[in-house]
């Protein structure tokens, strides 16, 4: 049986959480292939190309679903929750 292993690194307000199998099982992952993007171009009049005027990467929406297998679950909730808290800015480091 081949096994998929996938780490997830989360970074918020100076504190981190790790998914990666242990306590968390990763259930589904959606989101994460890469962003749309808008790029404006002015064409060169006198040779081949052109200039980039603006480039603008678009927003994407990542959805993971886990399930908890440590103990003490009410409280592991209440940790995610201060964690996620969508007043901080975050990174995702996979």
């Amino acid at each position: 049986m081949d096994k998929k292993n996938l780490t997830l690194k989360f970074e918020s307000n100076k504190k981190s959480l790790f998914i990666n199998g242990d306590i968390y099982k990763i259930i589904n992952i959606e989101g994460l292939e890469s962003s749309d993007y808008d790029i404006s171009i002015t064409d060169n009049n006198q040779y081949d190309g052109g200039y980039v005027n603006k480039k603008r990467i678009k927003p994407r929406d990542i959805s993971i679903i886990a399930d908890f297998t440590g103990i003490y679950p009410e409280q592991e909730r209440q940790k995610l929750i201060a964690f996620f808290n969508p007043h901080n800015s975050g990174t995702l480091i996979v």
